[in-house]
């Protein structure tokens, strides 16, 4: 039993991948998160609403059920391109 399901986290984390910000390649990776933070158990169903973060090639991501209730935020989801990025 998950508070969120890691399907879903991952669908989320690839719709951050496809954002695109002037002077960012193609292929961006994700290199890390600062900051998670569970709101209320995951839902079936879910949207994510991506706004840029503060910091350069980094994203907020708050998933939402379809009522607008907020599930989960990650912050500062940072980004480096695909040659920059390490394991």
């Amino acid at each position: 039993d998950f508070v969120a399901h890691p399907v879903l986290l991952t669908a989320a984390l690839q719709a951050a991948v496809g954002w695109s910000e002037p002077g960012w390649s193609a292929a961006v990776l994700p290199t890390g998160v600062d900051e998670v933070t569970f709101h209320a158990r995951c839902v079936d169903e879910a949207y994510a609403i991506l706004t840029a973060g503060t910091a350069p090639r980094a994203l907020d991501l708050d998933l939402r059920d379809r009522g607008g209730r907020l599930l989960v935020r990650l912050s500062g989801i940072r980004f480096a391109q695909g040659d920059e990025a390490t394991c």
